[in-house]
């Protein structure tokens, strides 16, 4: 988690972590708040390979996605919006 206490204007918060490659990304993800209410939340990935917007799966393209081969008209499950704008740091002056 980026500790460096800085929030952006759409308040939100950078985490490094591991993902499984064989399941689709996350769209959600549930917190558990410090007041021990549970809220979820919009993942967002920074620089995300390429992933097939069918499966929301990483590491194969449209045309080797065993999920989507056999429908005619596929519907995107995930979008554009998935993927973060770029990080942009704090400079004191």
């Amino acid at each position: 988690m980026d500790s460096s206490g800085v929030m952006g204007f759409n308040k939100s918060v950078r985490m490094m972590v591991q993902i499984d490659v064989r399941n689709p990304l996350m769209k959600q993800m549930k917190l558990k708040l410090r007041n021990g209410i549970e809220e979820y939340f919009n993942v967002k990935y920074e620089k995300p390979p390429l992933y097939v917007f069918y499966c929301g799966k990483i590491g194969h393209g449209i045309k080797d996605c065993d999920e989507c081969r056999d429908v005619e008209e596929p519907m995107n499950k995930y979008e554009a919006w998935l993927k973060a704008s770029p990080w942009m740091k704090r400079i004191n002056i």
